[in-house]
């Protein structure tokens, strides 16, 4: 492969290898259960682990197992899936693992349509539309080397 199709590659696998997606700041505080029909508010935290700034970000968020979910908009309907609008985040910075960025605004919500004796996954998000370049690596990883050097040298004769 040549250089630049491996790029290709590291950039469309750059989500799922560098970027942790988690629901937070869930209200009311869910501890094992949560009630049938119950509204549950979030927000969502993104990490970046990697060496991209990640820009324009858009976020998929889907009920799962009969799950609902809606944006905060106090007119918004409880649907499957919703997607937010492209660069919903502005930026995830590159090498952020302790300086997550995290929705603002109005939280997302939830709520579950069934009831289950057992735990279950009842939302996922997903990275949607989202752009990089390659500022970043290019200005930030150009770092003082040592090893590139260059010396004179010569014979110093006593006059």
């Amino acid at each position: 492969m040549s250089v630049l199709a491996d790029l290709k590659t590291e950039i469309e696998n750059y989500p799922r290898d560098f970027l942790d997606l988690e629901l937070v700041d869930i209200s009311p505080a869910v501890g094992t259960s949560i009630n049938r029909g119950e509204e549950v508010r979030f927000q969502v935290q993104i990490t970046n682990r990697g060496t991209l700034d990640v820009h324009g970000l858009s976020l998929v968020i889907r009920g799962l197992n009969g799950t609902l979910v809606k944006t905060g908009n106090a007119q918004a309907q409880f649907v499957t899936s919703l997607v937010t609008s492209v660069g919903f985040i502005d930026t995830v910075p590159a090498h952020q693992p302790e300086n997550p960025v995290t929705t603002n605004g109005t939280p997302f919500a939830f709520k579950a349509t069934s009831s289950s004796a057992v735990a279950r996954d009842l939302v996922r998000v997903e990275v949607g539309e989202w752009d990089t370049d390659l500022n970043h690596v290019l200005i930030a990883h150009s770092d003082p080397d040592t090893a590139a050097q260059g010396t004179f040298s010569a014979v110093v004769s006593p006059q």
